[in-house]
Order: C-alpha cells, then sequence, then structure tokens
C-alpha cells in the first residue's frame, strides 16, 4: 500500500496493514491511500528505485528485481 498526501508527496510502499491502513485514513494530509497486489512484470519504485516483479512464488509473494538505471 502506499500513502498519497494532498501535496502530491507519496511514501515509501509498505506492506499491507489494516491497523496502518486506518491510521493513514484518519490523518489531515492524506488524499488518498493506493492498496494493490503486485503481479508480473509489474514496475513498482520503492524509495527511489526502479523495482520489476519477475516472478511470483506458490505463497503468494513477489520476487522484486532491480532495475538499473542507465549508464550503470
Amino acid at each position: 500500500m502506499q500513502q498519497k498526501r494532498y501535496d502530491n508527496a507519496e511514501t515509501p510502499v509498505e506492506i499491507f496493514d489494516p491497523d496502518k491502513l486506518q491510521a493513514h485514513l484518519g490523518k489531515p494530509e492524506t488524499k488518498e491511500v493506493r492498496v494493490f497486489k503486485l503481479k508480473l512484470g509489474m514496475e513498482v519504485t520503492i524509495a527511489g528505485r526502479k523495482y520489476k516483479v519477475t516472478r511470483m512464488l506458490p505463497n503468494g509473494k513477489a520476487e522484486l528485481t532491480l532495475q538499473r538505471r542507465e549508464g550503470e
């Protein structure tokens, strides 16, 4: 899940937790909270770095691979 604020700032992606979701929704600066399920091939940004979902494991977890920046 990811919190988006009214100033368009986004918090880092974090694992879904119903209590944290309610806490985020109770804050006055929160515009929306995005909850999503990772899917194969999806690209996500975590702490300013891009990752790609390269494999889905049988237990429902996803394997992420760091995407290299141009020039690295």
